[in-house]
């Protein structure tokens, strides 16, 4: 299967993921929020912030195992593979252990002394840091098996995985009607035990179908794991800086705010996962791609694609948050009965902080995948950890919670212009050519912005389908707009083709 064909298919797959996920998951979370209430939905998302605050970890051995495995894929290694996933599952029980040893060491304190968790609730708190910190342990000895599907591109079992795990979350969320136990810890235990399930089904199917998935540790390399050990001391500054920006942030809201504030920071968050999974969509597809070539010397291409995924991940985001965002308190409403203030601000800044991130996804890639980031991450993920006293000192001095959202905005406008000098160093990208192939075709789609903004004025959603019909025209403006003057010559005859050839067989299929 030719690049194009299987990025389209792979894409449109996990889009269907995504669809499927988001729906089960916007009931999801209504049903928690609605059984646990305010206080303890905020009690588990700041728990949880404090075992995630060294996920970092884990973060950056997903990048580093992923960066191995396409990169020996693009060089048609199979023993070099076999290695890589044996030394990939050592180096990550060890991190696990660590993790877990620097959780049980320095959790508890964080918890009685540090965060302001209602004292009626302390005890609770203490025993779901435990199932979290389990939880943590599964999800990074998942790493490897997570790799091997994403390096080999087989984004079918990735969403079948990703829906089931879905299904057992919304199960757990349907459950907490039923129950007489505690709600909260009932909901924490069973989501500690989800991947462990999701971990034996990647084991058990990755080995059928991967001949490099056999477990022999005898072919575990040392110069092998220094590699990418020293890969991942470098890599995980930037995880690092990018953990304490959401989950540091979110345990100084915590502080100035109490709980209710941190239901409000992750509800926003999690509307943004469900928004950004349409572009992790396309970045998982091309991710390996970026990789392999790069294994297999082809610099051009490589860079070729960082521009496509770069260009098309801030369309595909911005084809859903434009028609959606004037109506955002309206969705709010109907998705949760009660909604907790300041939720609808945090969502809108937090949308157009994520918009401007993906304007370089894909450099990051194409330098992730060149190998040599020690000053790149050091310089860049400086930069990201200015958002943690930012956002204490703005609070100090009596700013809203907003305004720490609002600062990341501001940060990511240098982390944009220090990511492009750095791919310029590094991979040799010619400046000009970004500008060229991702922001001059994004200008023009400020034009859309007014229109969209409009509509929403002069129709104010007050109905479900009233709602639905101002959305459907808002998206097919941005649709347009986004075809005609985001898109080049080539780029609307392959849509123009892709949309020809399904009309022709739909017409074929009625006769």
């Amino acid at each position: 299967m030719k690049d194009s064909s299987r990025v389209i298919t792979n894409t449109i797959i996990l889009y269907a993921k995504v669809i499927i996920t988001s729906l089960i998951g916007f009931f999801t979370t209504r049903f928690v929020l609605e059984n646990l209430g305010a206080e303890d939905y905020g009690i588990n998302n700041v728990v949880a912030g404090v075992v995630a605050m060294l996920s970092f970890m884990s973060i950056s051995m997903t990048t580093s195992t992923l960066r191995f495995n396409a990169y020996y894929l693009g060089k048609d290694n199979d023993e070099k593979q076999r290695s890589v996933f044996n030394t990939s599952i050592v180096v990550h029980f060890i991190i696990g252990l660590v993790i877990v040893l620097l959780l049980e060491t320095f959790g508890v304190f964080f918890l009685e002394d540090i965060l302001n968790i209602p004292p009626t609730r302390l005890d609770v708190a203490k025993y779901i840091f435990q199932f979290v910190t389990f939880s943590m342990f599964i999800t990074v000895m998942s790493v490897p098996y997570d790799a091997v599907i994403n390096a080999h591109e087989n984004m079918l079992l990735f969403s079948i995985i990703s829906i089931l795990e879905a299904i057992i979350k919304f199960s757990l969320a349907i459950a907490l009607f039923y129950v007489n136990i505690d709600k909260l810890v009932f909901y924490s235990v069973g989501i500690s035990l989800v991947p462990l399930l999701v971990l034996l089904i990647k084991h058990i199917v990755c080995k059928r179908r991967y001949q490099e998935v056999k477990l022999e540790l005898s072919l575990c390399s040392k110069p092998l794991i220094k590699e990418m050990f020293g890969f991942t001391f470098w890599n995980m500054f930037g995880a690092f800086s990018n953990t304490c920006k959401n989950q540091g942030v979110s345990m100084v809201l915590n502080v100035f705010f109490g709980v209710v504030i941190n239901a409000a920071y992750g509800i926003a968050h999690q509307v943004n996962s469900m928004l950004s999974y349409i572009t992790g969509s396309l970045q998982k597809s091309l991710n390996p791609l970026i990789m392999k070539s790069e294994g297999a010397g082809n610099r051009q291409r490589a860079l070729s694609l960082a521009y496509t995924q770069s260009k098309y991940s801030f369309l595909l985001l911005s084809i859903m948050v434009l028609p959606i965002f004037g109506s955002l308190e309206y969705l709010l409403g109907l998705w949760l009965k009660d909604v907790p203030d300041h939720t609808l601000m945090f969502c809108k800044l937090i949308l157009l902080y994520n918009m401007l991130c993906m304007l370089t996804t894909g450099l990051q890639v194409a330098i992730q995948a060149h190998g040599k980031i020690k000053q790149y991450q050091l310089t860049v993920s400086s930069i990201i950890l200015l958002n943690l006293p930012i956002a204490y000192i703005l609070l100090k001095c009596g700013l809203p919670a907003e305004s720490v959202v609002g600062s990341f905005i501001i940060v990511e406008i240098i982390l944009i212009i220090t990511r492009v000098s750095f791919a310029h160093k590094l991979i040799e990208m010619p400046i000009k050519d970004y500008y060229r192939h991702v922001l001059f075709p994004l200008r023009y789609l400020i034009i859309a912005v007014p229109l969209v903004a409009l509509i929403d004025f002069f129709v104010p959603s007050t109905s479900f389908w009233g709602f639905l019909l101002v959305f459907i025209v808002k998206f097919i403006i941005t649709a347009i707009a986004i075809y005609y003057l985001s898109c080049e010559k080539d780029e609307r005859k392959i849509v123009n083709e892709k949309v020809q050839s399904m009309m022709a067989k739909v017409f074929k299929k009625k006769h």
